[in-house]
């Protein structure tokens, strides 16, 4: 038999609803007896088959509704056969079922008038036919209960209900009638491929729901039914149908269980406003959607496509564990740029911001978007060759192609003819004497100093003995050395 589980977990905190309610859709006759719950020889109950998954899914439920009302309103015939025997098992504590009071809503008149506020959840079980006659959902009470759309996502995205609903959608040709307009209570329609197969595979999404189950205690014979995508806005897969035994090639990997986090009938990708309230895709509010990869700032802290916790991003896309904003590996109560990342720390002023995020990074005064030195303390912005980078941080100040740091003669003039230290003849014979202090002896030791100083340039092949002569010259001229 088919077992197919839709989960759909609302949690519209962050929305303009503001709802916290579960939605739960079994596609399979899980309440067939030995599917997820078993009668013993003994009459004893076990709901715990399929990992537990109902009893965890039913106080998944019970816990996360917000509605002003309490225990569960069954709609249907939940109330006697194997339908009734399954909710009985899965809802006993002695399985790990809530223990939640029950009422239950069999007539069409029932249906279409409950009040569902007056409840915390709705359960529907599998339709009648699919449990051999032994009651279950009627055609007529799926029906009544297609009537009451409206109100379902009333109770579920305002008042934060919750639903579990167990409704066979598909078949492959194996059952004696079909099943009309089974998501006719919902807003959108569920696109399904009838097959067989019996292995599945969980995802990350399922703890969610129920943690107990997996792969192995999922797995049975058989599974009638894939999910085509894309699935509808919000909604990811907690399990995929698996290779194995008789699957078609091209069903293997296809959802058999899903979980969203809204129900809504904008489809939030197609550039379409599908729902008619005037927004589309991304500006409806109905697609701030936690789980479908799009970080929603600020609501959501993260994203990363999946309903999971334990990940570092939990089930409300929230932020697991110690805050790390920037995603950079550093806590933010220890980060010196909480917002901005920078695993290095860096911090050249230690000021307590690191430079990533520290508008003056050397404390000058100057901020660093206009510092031709910002990483080092010059508040004067002094630049010698007016090349963009200030004297202090440029490793050749005076652009002489020699660098700074075996430069004899650090800031000699633009287009000075230099030698093998960066030195000019004015550089080595200065008008002043280069102690800086007193000036020459005489005239004569000036021009003494220049005509040395041109003869090892000229014999460097720096200048030539044409400008050597006008060099020498132009010092003997000079009223450098020159006594007042």
């Amino acid at each position: 038999m088919q077992f197919l589980l839709i989960c759909t977990l609302i949690l519209l905190g962050w929305s303009q609803l503001g709802s916290a309610g579960v939605v739960i859709i079994s596609g399979d006759d899980a309440d067939e007896d030995g599917h997820c719950y078993r009668l013993h020889s003994d009459g004893t109950l076990d709901g715990t088959l399929c990992g537990s998954l109902y009893p965890n899914a039913l106080n998944l439920a019970i816990g996360s509704s917000t509605s002003p009302g309490t225990g569960i309103v069954a709609i249907g015939g939940a109330n006697c056969g194997t339908a009734g025997l399954a909710l009985t098992a899965w809802n006993d504590p002695a399985n790990g079922g809530p223990g939640a009071a029950i009422t239950f809503k069999t007539s069409t008149t029932a249906i279409t008038s409950v009040n569902l506020s007056d409840f915390a959840m709705i359960y529907v079980p599998s339709i009648h036919v699919q449990l051999g006659g032994f009651c279950g959902l009627e055609d007529n009470q799926l029906a009544a209960l297609n009537t009451l759309g409206p109100q379902i996502q009333n109770f579920v995205n305002v008042l934060g209900g919750s639903v579990v609903a167990l409704i066979e959608a598909d078949d492959d040709n194996d059952r004696t009638a079909p099943i009309i307009n089974p998501w006719g209570w919902l807003p959108f329609p569920f696109v399904t491929t009838p097959t067989s197969f019996r292995n599945v595979t969980t995802t990350v999404n399922m703890p969610l729901v129920s943690p107990t189950t997996d792969a192995g205690n999922l797995s049975h014979s058989a599974f009638h039914m894939v999910f085509e995508t894309p699935l509808p806005s919000g909604f990811l897969s907690l399990a995929n149908a698996a290779d194995g035994p008789n699957i078609p090639p091209e069903h293997i990997g296809k959802p058999t269980y899903l979980i969203a986090n809204i129900i809504t009938p904008e489809n939030c990708s197609d550039g379409i406003d599908n729902d008619g309230d005037g927004l589309i895709d991304k500006n409806d509010p109905d697609c701030l959607i936690c789980g479908d990869g799009f970080l929603d700032a600020p609501l959501e802290q993260c994203d990363d496509g999946n309903l999971a916790s334990g990940d570092g991003c939990d089930m409300f896309c929230k932020l697991e564990g110690p805050l790390d904003t920037d995603g950079d590996g550093i806590e933010d109560d220890a980060d010196n740029c909480p917002d901005t990342a920078n695993s290095d720390q860096t911090d050249t002023d230690y000021d307590g911001a690191g430079n990533a995020c520290d508008p003056d990074d050397d404390d000058d005064g100057v901020a660093d978007g206009t510092d031709n030195c910002p990483l080092i303390i010059n508040s004067d912005q002094d630049d010698f060759d007016g090349d963009g980078a200030g004297d202090l941080c440029d490793t050749d100040a005076d652009s002489d192609e020699v660098l700074d740091a075996v430069d004899a003669c650090l800031f000699t003039p633009a287009a000075a003819i230099i030698n093998t230290d960066g030195c000019a003849i004015a550089d080595l014979c200065p008008c002043i004497h280069p102690d800086g202090t007193d000036k020459w002896k005489n005239h004569g030791k000036y021009v003494s100093c220049v005509a040395h100083a041109a003869n090892d340039f000229r014999d460097a092949g720096l200048i030539s003995d044409s400008e050597h002569g006008d060099i020498v010259s132009e010092a003997g001229q000079s009223a450098c050395g020159v006594k007042n």
